[in-house]
């Protein structure tokens, strides 16, 4: 596998920082409950994971929304995995043009 080109390595090195920094600002999600005993999940934003955001009204809890994490990961991922896979594709030469290359002092 030869060595990535600036575009490759740029793209790598900005998916590894995605990851970082969607793990240490996941995305939150608040529960409410309604007067009928049912409950509401709203999206509630992307905060600092070390400091749990503040609800507006009193009876509402936050957690962080694993799914929308899972995804952001998972999009990350999926990115990094094509990049590599391109790379590999793009530095093995095709069969054919294997036989036609020579050494330097050969002809």
């Amino acid at each position: 596998m030869g060595v990535p080109s600036r575009t490759t390595y740029a793209f790598i090195i900005s998916c590894v920082i995605l990851l970082f920094l969607s793990a240490l600002y996941p995305p939150w999600v608040a529960y409410t409950h309604t007067s009928s005993g049912n409950v509401i999940e709203l999206p509630y934003g992307y905060d600092f994971l070390f400091t749990l955001p503040e609800p507006k009204t009193p009876n509402v809890s936050i957690k962080i929304d694993f799914t929308a994490l899972f995804l952001d990961w998972t999009v990350a991922i999926a990115g990094l995995a094509a990049c590599f896979a391109l790379q590999r594709k793009t530095a093995q030469p095709d069969p054919d043009e294997r036989d036609q290359i020579t050494t330097p002092g050969t002809s």
